[in-house]
C-alpha cells in the first residue's frame, strides 16, 4: 500500500508502513525460538511417550504450549504426566513471551498509522 507524495499522481510514492520490514527484521529471532521450543518439545515428548511419532509429539507439544489442549493425544505414564507438567510450566509464558515480542514489532506501526488516520477524522456529536 502506498501514498503518493503531495496529493499528485507525479510525486514519489511512500510506503504506508516504512517500519514494516525492520520490525519484522527484529521479530524474526523471537518467532524462529518459539518454532524451536515447540520442535524441542516435540523430541521431549516422543522421548517420554511411547508410541507417538514425532508429529504427534510436535502436535501435543503445541497444543499444551498454545493452551488449546484438544485431548485427542494424552500421556499415558506417570513419567509423561510429570513431564508434560514441567514442560507446560516453562513453555506457556515462555512461548507467550516470544510471541508478544515477534507481533509488537510488526502491529505497531500499522496501529500507529491507523491512529494518526482516527485523528484527522471529524469529532463525533
Amino acid at each position: 500500500c502506498t501514498v503518493g507524495g503531495g496529493g499528485d499522481s507525479t510525486g514519489p510514492a511512500r510506503s504506508m508502513h516504512p517500519r514494516l520490514p525492520e520490525a519484522l527484521r527484529e521479530s524474526l529471532p523471537y518467532a524462529a525460538a518459539a518454532a524451536v521450543f515447540l520442535l524441542v518439545g516435540g523430541g521431549i515428548f516422543v522421548a517420554v511417550e511411547p508410541g507417538w511419532s514425532y508429529a504427534d509429539a510436535t502436535y501435543f507439544a503445541f497444543t499444551v504450549t498454545t493452551t488449546i489442549g484438544y485431548g485427542c493425544l494424552v500421556p499415558s505414564t506417570r513419567a509423561s504426566r510429570a513431564v508434560t507438567l514441567g514442560y507446560a510450566l516453562v513453555a506457556i509464558p515462555t512461548f507467550a513471551g516470544a510471541l508478544a515480542r515477534s507481533l509488537v514489532p510488526v502491529l505497531l506501526p500499522p496501529s500507529a498509522w491507523f491512529e494518526r488516520m482516527l485523528l484527522r477524522l471529524p469529532p463525533l456529536r
